[in-house]
């Protein structure tokens, strides 16, 4: 019963950890893609309003999706106490996305005039930025195209050896070993995480990749004892 739901326990979070990771990088996408809205909404009312930073943001972030719009609000809130530069910097840096470091570098370069130049200067500033948001969103596809079917397939994979192992179970499987892999699942998908937040992509697919070549080794065993009892119920 236990080695049962056990199983299903990582049948379950093989699925999750696929869905969420290949979901993280169609987010980046999208954020990417809503900022570089914003920004165009920015340059437009700075452009043809009076409106003071603080006001401007506050109007921008309430057409924004939650994670983006959360920054215009926090930097409109810091520049009662602190320069546009800051207020920015720190909204940023305190920010709940699932950008790149490399993204909220550039981010964050934006603020280094804001406030501080005339008008035509902030203009150029905002273009200047969606000029660099474009490469990353360009990144951020390839990376989509590349990485969305991997991480799927990896939880497929996942699922579909827990479901060949379910029925022997009780003549092959070590309850010890399915504790090792659920381990090692839980390892893999927080590094992951850790290594996207730090802008080290391909160092997260290794990582990944190299969690699965461990979990294959563990269980090759397993799955030759599949086999040779397959070949003997079927006298191949």
């Amino acid at each position: 019963m236990i080695k049962s739901i056990l199983l299903l326990t990582v049948f379950a979070g093989c699925t999750y950890i696929g869905r969420i990771i290949s979901g993280q990088y169609k987010k980046r996408v999208e954020e990417l893609k809503e900022m570089k809205k914003s920004l165009l909404g920015l340059e437009t009312k700075m452009k043809y309003t009076y409106e003071i930073l603080p006001e401007i943001f506050i109007e921008i972030a309430k057409g924004l999706k939650p994670c983006i719009s959360n920054i215009f609000k926090t930097a409109a809130c810091q520049m009662q106490n602190k320069i546009a530069k800051e207020a920015w910097e720190n909204a940023i840096e305190t920010s709940k996305t699932n950008m790149t470091k490399e993204d909220l570098e550039i981010l964050k370069g934006f603020g280094k005039l804001l406030g501080k130049t005339d008008m035509e200067g902030q203009v150029s500033q905002i273009e200047l930025t969606n000029g660099f948001l474009e490469t990353q969103i360009e990144k951020a596809e390839k990376e989509l195209s590349k990485n969305e079917k991997l991480y799927k397939a990896l939880g497929s994979i996942g699922r579909t050896c827990t479901c060949n192992f379910i029925d022997l179970e009780e003549e092959f499987m070590d309850i010890n070993l399915l504790f090792k892999i659920a381990a090692i699942g839980i390892l893999v998908a927080v590094l992951h995480q850790v290594l996207v937040r730090a802008g080290r992509e391909d160092q997260a697919m290794m990582t990944t990749l190299a969690g699965l070549v461990i979990v294959l080794t563990m269980v090759i065993k397993e799955i030759s004892s599949l086999f040779d009892t397959v070949r003997t119920i079927f006298n191949l």
